[in-house]
């Protein structure tokens, strides 16, 4: 409902209709000047709405105030209305009550609507409840529908007059019949809730159905709510998607956050996780908690936006704030993991605790947990169980567990294996696989229960199947054994793997002490390296084994099929790195790789064997299932051996985020297979890409790790190695009839088998992979043209930086050029030269480049340059597909935090670059100056290398140089232009500062430290320890640092006592500047107890930061505006008015400072604000007569010298200000000089 209402309809006695029609309006003005109040106030409606003649709020207010004086009441009620929206006049609410007072007296059912608006919410008259009852019901009474909703809501709420359920229900109905939306809503409410009424959903359906018809969105999200949960109605959720985004667009935030989740899931709608991220946004910034919540998850893990750990953290912290107890916990596993802020555990455990508090059954787990380990608070097992409870009867199955495990193991409680069980049990059913594995521990071991072998197999295999490696390994010794379950080898032997793959240590030494090598196992890890010779070799690989093929797995055989003293051959692979298109089974066992994920082979070494059958295996019989058993399904007699790499959940990348991901790749294999040391590095940020994951688990999520990894593969030889495939498969059953290898015909050479990779959909080279998402020649440009550098360009001279600046989000784009072109320019100053020199030729221009410095004034017009330009390659860099790197970043924002920012940002650009090119062209070029005087004017010649010729021969030109000096005479240009070699950077186009590549937040704060606008630079509290308390006048030294650039600045402040009070009887005045420092002078103005060695100065240097290159960062967010006046001092004459160029407001402080220009002293004065206005302060000075004679002050009235005012003010509603010299220390800008405020306004005219 809006704030106040507005007269809608005509007066009733008033047969006047509008018709918007010129007749009706000259009749009715007629009427109204001849004193017709009526007329007068139907005259103000044809001004407020501007029927056919122009709307003017002012005109309409005229005449509205013409027919109220004339006690018309519903012109009463207008003018309270134009007072309280300040329609047509200034706004002022004691005028508003007045007039809507007036009219409620005299019957207006819309004032006496609006009068008990003004008691309800206390708006300029004392708030009472029980008076706006009584004007509501006068006006609910003559059936105004607004009034009749709020004598229901007062009836229902028990506000103003005793709570009456049924006289609610009443209201409602009458307000809602009369077909007040509001009201149809809350009797819908009362439906639902059985609030005075019988609980009928059907009912509520029906009211919320009617009122959102008429728009009210609150109805329309109630709508979306029964459509979605069926309840008063057929569930349809095509139906709840349109009533919710129906409020949604009305601006409701309940619905934006519900219109969130149902793009978010695909309720009723496709999903759309975009959508839902906008949803969510415009609900959280309403400050809809969940909402928020939502925001901060979705920018946590990237969800409909880019990852942003920044933002995420802003959104957690406000919902938090707000009480959210999900976005509590949120915050506090943040602040528990470093996730987006600087870990820290104390913090955590308040966000938990904060939470808990709130029956959250996440964070009361995980309070229980920092208790139980002492983690940001001391361990308090007390605390810890307490907690642990809490959560556990809130059905939190990790708190079920650990609480289990408390009672088992008697910690912190008396011991009490039963009680562990029974939470065991509780958790299990939760399927929580720790809980199922001590289940089935507890069954198997009859503890807190009886012995029940057939249960603890039921619960370790549901366990098991959860991924759990105890349960897999305990199951593995139940089958081994036979214990609850039929004795089956083979079965125990997979599980004992499936629980290895997870590095459990009893699994290992089991498998260690039986017939499986951990070479051939690639999550077992182990190692080739330092082998000397072929036996150890041919042992360590087994490769005179066959291989036994499980569902999921790959193991050597038992048994060997050939003898160890075979032929072995080791040479180096020179195939390229092989990517494979997984094809995982979702039951797969192995918990590393996803359908979505793809695996990149990258192979240093093939090793071939030969050798003569083993008597074991000729002998074996002629039975298929015990010949595979014993020897496996296969022989490989070629492996592929080197490392591998994952790339994790690659389908759900974007396009522009795996074209990425393969320029990484490409070029730091390409650096490290060929020792091209590419420096690309920092390039691209590879946390944003899909994960690359090694075989141990280990994420490389930085370009160093990448390289790392990369360079110990290929150049270090230091990288533990791995069976990558097994290649030439034979099956074992077909070498039977052989006693030695076979060398060909029987191999399926086209066939392979990968450890851990059964099945895969395709394979590429990783060259195919990357096809032609990347120009091949990129990588190698980057490291031979600097690219991505930024140019740093002073004293006319232009070089590459040599540090990295920003991270591509997009690769830069290269196009393929054959435009040749011939090109005159006349530069006009020495700069222009020097651009065009270092193939800049867009820019002439240095001056809005922030950073640089350069004189563009040198006149330069003696010589033309002649320029012929032959593209190859454009590269485009956008700067919408860059952004800066963490590194610059963090140097920036600590520039920008430095006392001397504008000194620290210089240095920063002078080493990453002043400009960034955002076009490169590649190609070559030729030069000649000749003087201007010879060249003939025309325009650029576009077009092939024969054309230019004629124009050539007009310009005399015989010869050009290439930029290393070489000449090339005409006859031989066009051999020249046609040899496509010894490619150069040629031009540097659509340039930009490189500043322009910052976060606008950061370039905001640039350019706010770079405004010619006076600021706070430094401020600072000296204490007057060292004077003499029984002086009148006195002079203080006070030193600053760091140094300033020059004297040309001003200090403000004032006399604060011991217990932090303003001082008006001490005056100080500042003046002697110098780069080092100034001088307080100080005066007693009247006789005072107050020892001056107690107090102390609080000063402020205020000047423009671009002027002395000094900015602290503490008080930045104060505007500021100065004010020198010169007056006369007066004997008749004691208030001083002075204007000021800026309009003044209520919370602004000044500081006023006076001096005698003749000779700089400062006068003894009393000088104080009395009044102000919008544009203008007033002063009062007047003459001490404490302390020494001032004889100085008689004498300039008598002769009227001038006095002149420096006045500060400090335009900000901030109420403190921040100490440079005194670390975490503030002082409330109440105790320093006056205060703009409601009581000194001066609302009359000056």
């Amino acid at each position: 409902m809006s704030v106040f209402e507005e007269q809608l309809e005509y007066d009733e006695y008033s047969n006047f209709i509008v018709h918007s029609n010129w007749k009706h309006y000259i009749d009715t003005k007629v009427s109204a000047e001849n004193g017709n109040k009526i007329s007068q106030y139907n005259l103000g409606r044809f001004y407020q709405r501007g029927n056919g003649i122009g709307k003017n709020e002012v005109e309409a207010f005229k005449w509205y105030k013409k027919s109220a004086k004339q006690e018309y009441s519903n012109s009463q009620n207008k003018l309270g209305y134009f007072y309280e929206g300040g329609i047509g006049v200034e706004k002022d609410l004691e005028k508003a009550f007045y007039w809507y007072q007036k009219a409620a007296e005299n019957g207006n059912k819309i004032g006496q609507y609006n009068l008990g608006r003004f008691y309800q919410y206390g708006n300029i008259v004392e708030k009472s409840e029980v008076e706006a009852f009584k004007w509501y019901k006068k006006s609910a009474e003559k059936e105004y529908t607004d009034a009749l909703n709020k004598l229901g809501y007062f009836y229902e709420s028990g506000m103003g007059t005793k709570k009456d359920l049924e006289k609610a229900i009443y209201w409602y109905q009458k307000a809602a019949k009369n077909g007040n939306k509001i009201s149809q809503y809350n009797l819908g409410v009362c439906y639902q809730y059985g609030s005075g009424v019988r609980k009928n959903e059907v009912e509520a359906f029906k009211w919320y159905k009617k009122s959102a018809k008429q728009e009210y969105s609150n109805a329309q999200n109630k709508l979306g709510y029964f459509y979605g949960s069926g309840i008063g109605t057929k569930k349809d959720l095509e139906k709840s998607f349109y009533w919710y985004k129906k409020a949604a667009e009305n601006g409701n935030k309940i619905s934006q956050y519900n219109l969130g989740r149902f793009y978010q899931y695909g309720i009723g709608v496709e999903e759309n996780e975009v959508k839902a991220f906008k949803w969510y946004k415009n609900s959280a910034k309403q400050e809809y908690s969940n909402a928020q919540n939502k925001l901060g998850y979705f920018y946590e893990n990237g969800i409909g936006t880019n990852k942003d750990l920044e933002k995420a953290i802003y959104w957690y912290l406000k919902t938090a704030i707000n009480g959210h107890k999900i976005g509590q916990y949120n915050l506090g596993r943040c602040y528990q993991y470093g996730n987006g802020v600087r870990r820290n555990e104390i913090k955590a455990l308040k966000w938990y605790r904060e939470s808990a508090e709130q029956e959250y059954s996440n964070a009361q787990h995980w309070l229980g947990y920092f208790y139980e380990n002492g983690i940001g608070t001391e361990i308090d097992l007390e605390k810890a169980i307490y907690w642990y409870k809490k959560a556990t009867e809130n059905e939190n199955k990790f708190s079920q567990y650990n609480l289990g495990l408390l009672y088992e193991n008697g910690n912190g409680v008396k011991k009490n294996e039963v009680n562990a069980f029974e939470l065991y049990k509780k958790s299990a059913e939760q399927e929580y696989s720790n809980a199922q594995h001590k289940l089935g521990y507890f069954y198997e071991s009859g503890m807190g229960t009886e012995k029940d072998l057939e249960k603890a197999i039921y619960w370790y295999q549901k366990a098991a199947e959860n991924g759990n490696k105890f349960s897999q390994y305990n199951l593995g010794l139940c089958y081994e054994n036979g214990n609850g379950v039929k004795k089956d080898e083979a079965e125990a032997f997979e599980l004992y793997i499936k629980s290895a793959e997870q590095e459990y240590s009893d699994a290992l030494n089991k498998l260690s002490q039986s017939f499986i090598s951990k070479i051939n196992i690639p999550t077992i890890r182990a190692m080739v390296k330092s082998i000397n010779n072929k036996q150890q070799i041919i042992q360590q690989l087994k490769l005179n084994h066959g291989l036994l093929l499980g569902e999921y797995s790959i193991q050597p055989s038992r048994q060997a099929v050939f003898m160890e003293d075979g032929e072995l051959n080791i040479s180096l692979c020179n195939r390229q790195p092989i990517v494979y298109d997984l094809s995982i089974d979702k039951d797969n066992s192995n918990n590393m790789l996803q359908p979505s994920d793809m695996c990149i082979n990258f192979p240093i070494a093939e090793i071939t064997y030969k050798g003569d059958v083993s008597k074991s295996f000729s002998r074996c019989v002629n039975n298929n299932a015990i010949l595979n058993k014993l020897y496996g399904h296969f022989f490989a007699s070629k492996v592929l051996v080197g490392s591998k790499l994952f790339i994790k959940n690659l389908k759900s990348a974007t396009q522009t985020q795996i074209d990425i991901l393969k320029f990484c790749l490409l070029c730091t294999y390409s650096s490290a297979k060929y020792s091209t040391g590419i420096s690309f590095n920092n390039l691209f940020t590879l946390n944003l890409l899909p994960k690359i994951v090694t075989l141990d688990g280990d994420e490389l999520n930085t370009h160093e790790k990448l390289a790392k990894w990369m360079n110990s593969l290929y150049q270090e030889g230091e990288k533990n190695i791995f069976i990558l495939s097994y290649e030439n498969l034979i099956p074992v059953s077909k070498l039977k009839n052989f006693i030695t290898l076979p060398r060909d015909g029987l191999f399926n050479e086209n066939n392979e088998k990968q450890p851990g990779v059964i099945n895969f959909k395709e394979k590429l080279s990783l060259v195919e992979w990357v096809g032609d998402a990347v120009d091949n020649n990129l990588a190698s440009w980057t490291r031979t043209f600097h690219l991505f550098q930024g140019l740093i360009f002073k004293n006319y001279e232009m070089e590459i930086s040599k540090k990295l600046s920003i991270d591509f989000i997009k690769i830069p784009k290269v196009n393929p050029s054959s435009k040749s072109y011939l090109k005159i320019i006349k530069p006009s100053t020495e700069l222009e030269v020097r651009l065009i020199s270092n193939d800049i030729l867009s820019l002439k221009n240095l001056s809005s480049f922030l950073f640089t410095k350069s004189n563009d004034v040198m006149s330069y017009e003696d010589y033309c340059h002649i320029l012929i330009k032959c593209e190859q390659y454009e590269i485009l860099l956008d700067k919408n597909n860059v952004r800066p790197t963490k590194e610059f970043e963090h140097v920036i924002e600590e520039a920008l935090s430095s006392m001397t920012p504008l000194k620290v940002l210089q240095n920063i650009f002078n080493e990453n670059g002043h400009l960034f090119p955002q076009r490169i062209i590649l190609g070559r070029s030729l030069k000649n100056i000749l003087p201007t005087s010879s060249s003939s004017a025309f325009e650029t010649v576009v077009s092939g290398p024969e054309s230019f010729k004629l124009h050539l021969d007009n310009l005399n030109i015989s010869h050009f140089l290439t930029p290393k000096g070489k000449i090339i005479k005409k006859n031989k240009l066009f051999n020249w232009i046609q040899n496509p070699n010894n490619l150069e950077v040629i031009e540097f186009d659509d340039i930009i500062p490189l500043y322009k590549i910052l976060k606008e937040t950061q370039q905001k704060k640039i350019d706010d430290i770079l405004q010619s606008k006076y600021r706070i630079l430094m401020t600072g509290v000296t204490d007057l320890k060292d004077l003499d308390n029984n002086d009148v006048d006195y002079y203080k030294r006070i030193n600053i640092e760091p140094s300033l650039e020059d004297e040309n600045y001003e200090v403000f402040g004032s006399i604060i006592s011991k217990d932090n009070s303003r001082l008006e009887v001490i005056y100080v005045n500042f003046g002697s500047y110098d780069i080092n420092g100034f001088f307080a002078s100080i005066k007693k103005l009247e006789e005072t107890s107050v020892n001056i060695k107690e107090c102390c100065i609080l000063w402020m240097v205020v000047e423009k930061p671009s002027e002395l290159l000094i900015f602290s960062p503490s008080n930045r967010e104060f505007q500021v505006e100065r004010v020198k006046e010169s007056i006369i001092l007066r004997l008749d004459k004691s208030n001083y008015c002075i204007k000021t160029s800026f309009p003044l407001s209520q919370g602004y402080t000044i500081f006023v400072h006076a001096y005698y220009p003749s000779n700089n002293y400062e006068p003894n004065n009393t000088i104080k604000l009395v009044k102000w206005s919008y544009n203008y302060v007033t002063f009062q000075i007047i003459k001490s007569t404490y302390g020494k004679s001032n004889n100085n002050f008689s004498k300039s009235i008598r002769e009227s010298i001038k006095l002149d005012l420096h006045i500060c003010v400090l335009c900000s509603d901030y109420r403190s200000l921040k100490i440079d010299n005194k670390e975490d220390y503030e002082y409330s800008l109440d105790l320093s000089r006056y205060i703009l405020t409601k009581d000194n306004f001066d609302d009359g005219n000056q």
